[in-house]
């Protein structure tokens, strides 16, 4: 969810989170959480529920990192050489990326999908790299309907798929945009 398929194939960072990262060391930790927070959502997310980035912040105030923890992670994100080893992935993959994500060029989702033999990618448009909390019931029903759907392309027994469901996680393959619920017709 959120990520890349690493270098040398990979779209870079968008140069909004680069940004942000090289001036952090400056900030006082308040804002460079508030900061950190606003960038991994949406623009607008953030308009449409102010108050998630305050939720982040005391959430990250409540559970701090160990020290190191977070440019540790920059490095290991920004140092990771997927190559093609995706390509050897044979399990049911899902792909899910905000298309207004600025931690992660939402490029990258089409390239990791494209190297998983029968992936699917979901797109949903205007949200970020925390699309599970800009959207969390879209996010959990996508995850739910394609977990709950069999290798056939049909619900697996003792499962009901929604409609959603039968559209966001059962074909063969999809490319499917999202805004809550599924837009637009899916083609395998």
């Amino acid at each position: 969810m959120s990520t890349t398929p690493g270098w040398p194939f990979a779209y870079p960072m968008p140069g909004v989170s680069v940004r942000l990262i090289a001036a952090t060391r400056s900030m006082t930790r308040e804002v460079a959480l508030r900061r950190h927070a606003e960038n991994a959502l949406s623009a607008r997310g953030i308009q449409r529920r102010p108050e998630l980035a305050g939720r982040l912040v005391e959430l990250q105030r409540s559970h701090p990192l160990a020290p190191g923890a977070w440019s540790a992670q920059v490095a290991a994100g920004a140092q990771y050489a997927g190559r093609l080893r995706q390509t050897r992935i044979r399990a049911r993959t899902l792909v899910l990326h905000g298309a207004a994500d600025t931690v992660v060029d939402p490029r990258n989702a089409k390239l990791l999908a494209d190297r998983i033999p029968g992936a699917r990618l979901v797109l949903f448009p205007e949200l970020g790299h925390l699309l599970f909390w800009q959207d969390p019931h879209g996010f959990t029903d996508t995850v739910t309907s394609f977990l709950t759907c069999g290798t056939s392309g049909t619900p697996s027994t003792g499962h009901r798929a929604s409609a959603a469901g039968s559209r966001a996680g059962c074909s063969a393959r999809k490319l499917v945009t999202r805004r809550g619920q599924p837009v637009g017709r899916c083609s395998a």
